[in-house]
């Protein structure tokens, strides 16, 4: 097994473990219309017919620094009306405390 299948691996179990009985996460080659194929993992919800791909080769290329820790995704969800006015309290976050709460052993994305 490469290191890019056990990130993969370690990935899809961390994302299904997270969202439980909800949710089917799997990791799936997807090949473009240019033959190219990629690595992305998609996470449906069981009610739904919609599913979203995360694909994976950048990520784990732009961040080398992921590999062999436990990942942390920031996905923040967004306050106001709409695009024009959204916002994000980011000064409620203490991300000096979060970076010692972590350790070498997390990476927070």
């Amino acid at each position: 097994m490469t290191a890019f299948q056990r990130f993969t691996d370690k990935l899809r179990k961390a994302v299904s473990k997270r969202y439980g009985e909800t949710c089917l996460v799997e990791v799936n080659e997807i090949e473009k219309n240019n033959g190219v194929v990629y690595h992305g993992i998609t996470i449906k919800r069981k009610d739904s017919n919609i599913s979203p791909t995360i694909y994976l080769e950048k990520l784990y290329q732009e961040y080398p620094v992921c590999q062999g820790k436990k990942v942390i995704l920031f996905a923040p969800t967004y306050r106001g009306k709409g695009r024009q006015d959204a916002y994000y309290p980011y000064e409620m976050i203490d991300f000096d405390g979060l970076h010692d709460l972590c350790r070498s052993d997390y990476v927070v994305l």
